[in-house]
């Protein structure tokens, strides 16, 4: 008896050390389960929101001459920039960036043909897998291959003597024949020549900024435009490779000129801690203003004279255009596809052709840009979002732009923005779309006349960024 009431007593304290040790376990579980979330939280924070794949942009940094396409574009502006998007405080730059070099007419990846030379003489390699074989040219001689002769996956590589520039002499920009520095690599593929530009990132830059903005402009506007093209073009290396076009920064279009390569060296390192940065050529003037996203007070807005030498003189500064219903019935019927084809004939069918057509504006940003319109035709509706659809669905090669100078422009693919109002919002078949706007381009980040006026007014570079961006520079860490 004394025996079993021992063993009783050992299995008793048995199950006491038993639930002690649950109790512990579950305990220590518990605590690394508060600190893996406190620490979950705090990543959270310090990360903010990750890069976004939305870098399909285009700047048109000159006084946009005519035939110049606009970019694409459904930004975020400067108010929503500056909740969302976390500052940085270290970002990467790196040394070389590679740039495709797309055809003659911006349309392709891929050249049919290519026409090389350089002024100090070049040397092509020859890669297949490892390097090959390497050919001396002179300045004299100039070597051409078109895509039927380079077999896919063979690679070229070209080289300057003495950082030559190269001509690529197969096609023309905004100077003629375009010249690069760094390397070229040609590379045969199905599709035809592929041409990629490898070059350090601040001679890039020369090349954009001369491109984006004219040399002219005032020094601390051209340093804003630098520091802009650089924090624009490190956002982008880790996300996707770059072309030269207006979907990307305008690359080598112009070449660079002595006060673009000034206003580069001058802020050689330096970008804005934000994971991105928008720029377009002019501004209407709204875009501090949160109290325009009712019509009435837009067209108000709009309708007030804007002071003299604002947006540095640009004629973009205020525009009108009148525009065909039939042209609009058109675009609708090209950009929304087979179901409304028919569009154009329905639409001329229609007994006295009054009343068949309207379009009203249904949203628009607080600064006034125009987010949605709805269109009805002959019964059939339309819903059109985002400011780059718009500016197209409305745009047009054959109509004329009467800018506030008194110019007429045209030849533009785009309407000029999205910051504009309609004088009527019902109409016939044979009746004109009067439209009213002002500024040119996309309208989020910095306006390039705007940082051209602040400079004129003596302004620096980092007074110039903080008002179009919120933020300072910071000095990148080299890679």
């Amino acid at each position: 008896m004394g025996r079993k009431k021992w063993i009783e007593k050992i299995i008793f304290g048995l199950e006491i050390l038993a639930a002690v040790a649950f109790a512990g376990l579950s305990l220590l579980m518990l605590w690394h389960y508060i600190e893996y979330n406190r620490d979950a939280a705090v990543e959270t924070s310090a990360s903010g929101k990750k890069s976004t794949d939305t870098v399909e942009t285009s700047h048109t940094g000159k006084k946009t001459p005519i035939g110049v396409q606009s970019e694409k574009q459904e930004p975020s502006g400067r108010k929503e920039q500056e909740e969302e998007t976390v500052a940085r405080t270290e970002v990467s730059v790196p040394e070389n960036i590679r740039v495709t070099i797309m055809d003659q007419d911006f349309q392709h990846e891929y050249h049919e043909t290519v026409a090389l030379s350089c002024d100090k003489g070049y040397v092509i390699s020859w890669m297949d897998g490892a390097e090959s074989e390497k050919k001396e040219y002179t300045s004299e001689e100039r070597f051409m291959i078109s895509a039927s002769d380079l077999p896919e996956g063979i690679i070229l590589c070209v080289l300057g003597n003495k950082n030559g520039a190269l001509k690529l002499e197969s096609i023309t920009r905004g100077d003629g024949i375009p010249q690069y520095r760094g390397k070229l690599y040609l590379e045969g593929t199905k599709d035809g020549i592929g041409v990629v530009n490898e070059l350090p990132l601040e001679e890039y830059l020369c090349g954009v900024v001369s491109s984006e903005m004219p040399s002219d402009y005032p020094e601390e506007a051209l340093k804003a435009q630098a520091v802009c093209a650089r924090t624009y073009a490190v956002n982008c290396i880790p996300v996707r490779d770059m072309n030269d076009s207006v979907s990307f920064q305008v690359y080598n279009n112009y070449r660079s000129q002595k006060a673009s390569r000034e206003a580069v060296a001058a802020t050689t390192g330096e970008i804005l801690p934000l994971e991105e940065v928008q720029y377009f050529s002019t501004s209407c003037l709204s875009e501090h203003r949160d109290d325009l996203g009712e019509e009435a007070s837009f067209k108000k807005f709009l309708k007030e004279k804007p002071e003299d030498g604002k947006e540095y003189g640009s004629p973009w500064l205020r525009w009108t255009v009148e525009l065909p219903v039939r042209k609009v019935i058109e675009n609708c019927a090209r950009e929304f596809g087979d179901e409304t084809k028919a569009l154009v004939q329905k639409a001329e069918a229609a007994k006295d052709g009054k009343g068949i057509f309207s379009v009203r504006i249904t949203g628009r940003r607080n600064d006034g840009q125009i987010q949605e319109v709805s269109i009805n035709c002959c019964g059939e509706s339309f819903s059109v979002e985002g400011e780059y659809q718009i500016r197209k669905l409305f745009g047009g090669r054959d109509l004329e732009i009467l800018l506030q100078d008194g110019t007429v422009t045209g030849n533009m693919q785009l309407l000029p923005s999205a910051y504009f109002y309609l004088n009527a919002e019902d109409f016939g078949l044979d009746d004109s779309i009067s439209v009213a706007g002002g500024g040119y381009g996309h309208g989020n980040g910095m306006s390039q006349c705007g940082a051209a006026q602040m400079a004129s007014e003596g302004l620096d570079y980092h007074a110039i960024l903080r008002y179009y961006y919120g933020v300072d520079t910071i000095t990148g860490k080299e890679t």
